[in-house]
């Protein structure tokens, strides 16, 4: 186990230091454009002042109506995919793949999804889609889409590209019950088992090993940091 402590501890710094460097000054400016949108633009001091002096604090929000034009012009003008033959595919070929990714497209709302990382986009700066394959419903799995909250996905701090081929790592996390940590990583005791679920110091880790059991090959872990009766699962990809 020894060796895949040293795994988790490695991802872990990794997820801290991405998260301490640049993420969590996104946070807060993301924070803040979202007061502006829905218009509460007034910091505290300024308000306790006006208050003091029997001053009201006007707002015209001019970001939330700008926004929100811009939103209904981006709902009208939502541009269609089709697929056209190149080199070997024919034309057939073509039309089945538009068909089919107007079927995925269509069984994922993706309208709705697309519209929200376009919102996040424009409010945050930062909009992200996570699209995967879905095993819940298709034993052969199936394409799902869904927008992810920018707050929760932690970028390379040392990209500097807009292409995510071109980073090194990246971390997304959300907060679950460690019943359902549990229930989705069970309590493997050795690494031919499938996920690893142990403790070091007190950060949970889990971390899925490929062929070999050896742990610098490992494809993808996930760090969990216990608070009270929730945790934090940061999901760490490509970076071994």
């Amino acid at each position: 186990m020894a060796e895949y402590d040293d795994v988790a501890a490695e991802n872990w710094d990794a997820f801290t230091d991405a998260y301490d460097k640049r993420h969590e000054d996104f946070v807060k400016h993301a924070n803040k454009c979202d007061e502006f949108y829905v218009g509460d633009q007034w910091d505290k001091d300024t308000l306790l002042a006006l208050e003091a002096a029997g001053r009201p604090a006007l707002t015209i929000n001019l970001a939330q109506s700008t926004i929100n034009a811009i939103l209904g012009h981006y709902s009208t003008t939502r541009a269609d995919i089709l697929y056209k033959p190149k080199k070997q595919v024919t034309e057939e070929h073509a039309r089945v793949f538009t068909k089919l990714g107007d079927q995925i497209l269509e069984s994922n709302s993706f309208p709705v999804v697309e519209g929200t990382v376009f919102a996040d986009g424009l409010v945050t700066d930062r909009g992200f889609f996570d699209t995967r394959l879905d095993f819940n419903d298709n034993q052969f799995g199936e394409i799902r889409i869904v927008s992810k909250d920018p707050r929760c996905v932690v970028l390379d701090p040392s990209a500097k590209d807009y292409d995510p081929s071109e980073w090194s790592q990246v971390f997304t996390f959300d907060w679950h019950s460690l019943e359902d940590i549990e229930l989705l990583y069970g309590k493997a005791d050795t690494p031919g088992d499938g996920w690893m679920f142990d403790q070091v110091d007190d950060v949970w880790w889990a971390i899925e090993p490929v062929e070999g059991d050896e742990p610098d090959e490992a494809t993808a872990g996930g760090i969990m940091y216990v608070l009270g009766q929730l945790a934090q699962i940061a999901t760490c990809y490509g970076y071994w």
